[in-house]
């Protein structure tokens, strides 16, 4: 996964680079609010929100921002294994939810396009549900098990991203993002 990160990154630089810098727009004014909501892809499937406030503009010809990040999303996992006739069977599902600040520098390389990369730090709260089974035809052997746990632990987060907007405030996202967080993320935003 570090890798997709790293060619997206890579492209989206080479990308913004190639345009010559008086096609480089001007930065979100100071105390604009930028609102995404994504579907959220790999590992699992789910759902987060990010807001972010421009709190520098004119920064290296673009703009500087904080805002959080909430995500909820799911995973699951299964085994099997089988030895003397004897079959062990574990199925774990994983769902977490996550809660961080987040900063930003994003660069408007149009009117209509911006990119941006940055990073999270915050908490995340797992929840996860096993069960299991162990048989064998042989012994006459069945039995099942199930097993639940939570936890509470630090969640973090690098990305890298691009919006495209359609009109002045409403427009599609996608940010690729590596850590504790969805991989990939695809969804809408709107100016505020």
């Amino acid at each position: 996964m570090k890798k997709l990160l790293s060619v997206t990154a890579a492209g989206l630089l080479l990308f913004a680079t190639s345009f010559q810098a008086r096609a480089i727009e001007g930065p979100d004014p100071v105390g604009s609010i930028t609102a995404s909501a994504y579907l959220g892809l790999l590992p699992g499937v789910g759902a987060n929100a990010a807001a972010d406030y421009v709190l520098i503009n004119k920064w290296w010809k673009g703009h500087f921002t904080v805002g959080g990040y909430a995500g909820l999303y799911g995973d699951k996992t299964s085994d099997s294994v089988s030895v003397s006739g004897v079959t062990a069977k574990n199925s774990t599902k994983y769902h977490y939810f996550t809660v961080m600040p987040r900063a930003t520098y994003g660069l408007n390389i149009t009117d209509s396009f911006e990119v941006h990369a940055g990073t999270m730090v915050g908490m995340q709260f797992s929840y996860s549900k096993t069960k299991g089974s162990v048989s064998s035809s042989a012994a006459g052997v069945d039995g099942k098990e199930k097993k639940s746990e939570t936890s509470l632990g630090v969640a973090y987060g690098e990305l890298v991203g691009c919006r495209y907007f359609f009109t002045d405030n409403f427009g599609v996202s996608a940010e690729c993002s590596v850590g504790t967080v969805t991989y990939l993320n695809l969804g809408i935003s709107y100016r505020f």
